[in-house]
């Protein structure tokens, strides 16, 4: 079958319901395809934070913390939920304390008030401990 006759098949009205169970197909392959080539890509992005945000709690590195948490929530999985998240959730927020506590009062920075709009989300998210 060369190119001409299957673009001229396509066209035609024949066969309506086998187009329609292609195209369906088509549609979940290419749906299901993205999802796991996605998943795969959050699943590194939030292990590569989580990391991150370990070995910077341990120095006490608290603005390298609120870096790699925000990293961290900004990749949301859409199939499953992490169960690392109230961990980070809490290491996120007494890092928040402690750097924050440290800023100049009068300098309120872009990062600055992302890192307070991400505390609060947090804190409306997750049961209180």
């Amino acid at each position: 079958m060369n190119t001409k006759s299957v673009i001229a098949w396509l066209m035609s009205s024949q066969d309506k319901r086998i187009k329609l169970q292609v195209l369906v197909a088509s549609l979940l392959i290419a749906t299901t395809s993205y999802i796991a080539i996605r998943e795969t890509t959050i699943t590194a992005k939030r292990e590569n934070s989580y990391q991150t945000i370990l070995a910077a709690q341990q120095v006490q590195n608290d603005e390298a913390v609120l870096k790699a948490s925000k990293d961290f929530f900004q990749n949301q999985s859409i199939v499953g939920t992490d169960e690392r998240i109230p961990q980070i959730a809490q290491i996120y927020q007494e890092s928040l304390v402690r750097w924050f506590s440290q800023q100049p009062k009068a300098d309120m920075t872009q990062d600055k008030q992302e890192y307070i709009n991400l505390y609060k989300q947090l804190e409306k998210n997750l049961p209180a401990t």
